[in-house]
């Protein structure tokens, strides 16, 4: 793949095949479901943020967000998950 990139690029007869990503690619990246009305984390998720405020004492939203790779359009369900497990 990349031989075939480098390929495009340095041949000039070859066309460029142009990269497209869909609008959800986030949500599919880390797993999550939207719901229209913001980000519905899995349990898994849910069960991580509560360990890391839990076991390491977290309690900034977007330190925890950082740290487990959280969707920014998730804070709001976050911090109700911090808040709750302070």
């Amino acid at each position: 793949m990349v031989a075939r990139e480098l390929a495009e690029v340095t041949q000039s007869d070859r066309r460029v095949t142009s990269k497209q990503w869909g609008v959800d690619w986030y949500a599919k990246r880390f797993e999550c479901e939207s719901d229209g009305d913001g980000m519905q984390l899995e349990e898994s998720v849910v069960e991580s943020v509560r360990e890391l405020v839990r076991t390491d004492g977290v309690t900034s939203v977007p330190s925890v967000m950082g740290r487990l790779g959280i969707d920014p359009s998730a804070m709001g369900e976050v911090t109700e998950i911090v808040e709750g497990a302070t």
